[in-house]
This record gives structure tokens, sequence and C-alpha cells, in this order.
């Protein structure tokens, strides 16, 4: 499994036009922020910011540094085998950038596959591997979210409605590289799937989110 995992979420969607919908934090500071960045993110190699002014993000959002602030766009695309859109979604966070694409089976249910990219010198991204975001404290990182992850793997395990997807099946840690990684609001997200199918769908896999103030001494600059 690498950064092209695919992880299993049920998930509504409300059927309307294909559209283009630009995401940030969920407070006051939406439309302020909004307003005064604007990201093309039609263009594959999107990386134009330009900020009016950082003075209320420093103040509305006190334990987040200004240049901290992620920027999505998401779209719904049609889908030639079902009537469930195909999502992409496309969040920017400093020199990165992540695109998640969710799939849905002819159930409606969904699996994404998640990609990480680097911005180049000349302006363009390139695919990088999801350990290259982190730090020489990288391995700190992973036991704190391999240990979260667990939690949520009991959690299945000791459930009677669930067990039975479990048995013989003892937890592995996973690799940086077996985590589908997605930045969303002020969060990265940290998705796996344990490998589960047919009537264990429902729990094949988890997702783990860290706050950029928990995860921010673990990133590189």
């Amino acid at each position: 499994i690498g950064s092209g995992i695919k992880v299993s979420k049920s998930v509504i969607i409300t059927q309307e036009e294909p559209k283009d919908v630009v995401l940030g934090y969920k407070t006051s500071l939406d439309a302020q922020m909004l307003d005064s960045h604007y990201v093309d993110f039609s263009n594959p190699n999107a990386d134009k910011i330009t900020s009016a002014s950082t003075t209320t993000i420093k103040e509305e959002s006190k334990q987040i540094d200004s240049v901290d602030v992620v920027m999505c766009s998401e779209k719904e695309m049609p889908n030639p085998d079902t009537e469930d859109p195909i999502i992409n979604r496309t969040c920017l966070f400093k020199e990165y950038k992540t695109i998640s694409i969710g799939s849905p089976d002819y159930k409606g249910r969904y699996s994404y596959e998640y990609k990480l990219y680097k911005k180049q010198s000349n302006g363009t991204f390139k695919k990088v591997k999801n350990v290259s975001l982190f730090n020489e404290k990288k391995n700190e990182l992973l036991s704190l979210i391999n240990a979260k992850i667990k939690k949520e793997y009991n959690l299945y395990a000791q459930d009677p409605e669930s067990s039975d997807c479990f048995d013989q099946m003892p937890f592995v840690p996973f690799t940086f590289e077996q985590l589908g990684v997605d930045f969303d609001n002020n969060t990265i997200n940290f998705n796996v799937t344990f490998g589960l199918s047919g009537a264990c769908s429902s729990v094949d896999g988890t997702g783990i989110a860290l706050s950029l103030n928990e995860i921010k001494q673990y990133l590189n600059p």
C-alpha cells in the first residue's frame, strides 16, 4: 500500500449540478480569508496565493501562524458508472499540495486515493513520498499516529458487530507510505485501510486527524 491507498468511507451526497467549492476554516475568518486569498485550482499547477492582509488572521487565529493556512477546492465530476459523482479535492498547505479522489461503488460507498505533491523551484508540483513532509522527529510522530489508529482498531475488534472481521488478524503498525495523507481546514489527516472487504468493508479502515498545532513540531520548514 503506498500513498495511493484506498479507504472506504460512507458518505451522503446531495445530488446537484457539478460545482467547485472553496473550503477554508469553519470560523468567522472564512469570508475575510477567502476574500483576500485566491487560488486557481482549475490549473493543476495552481500555486498563486495573494494576501491583502494577514492582520485579521493573526488576531483571530492566535495559535496558528498566518502561513499555516490550508486552502481547499472540491469538485464533483460526472461518473460514467453510477449516478454518484467522483469527488476531486485539492488542498494547499505551505509548499505542499494533496489531491484526494473519491470514487463510489454501486452502493454509493466511497473509496479514496491520496497523493502528496511538493512545489518545485520552477513553480510546478512534483509527487513526493509522505515522509518528505516531516522532519527528524518523524518516528515519534509515526508512533503517535499508530497508537491512535490501534485504538480505533481495537474498538472495531471488540465490537460484537464487527469482531468477526478481525479474527486471526493482529494489528500491524503502518509506515508513512501506507498512510493516505490529506490536508483539511486546520488539520492533517492520516487515513488507512485494514485490508478487509465484502461484509467487513464498513470497518475497513479509519482516519486520524491532527491539528496543525499538534503536528507543527514534526513538519519540515
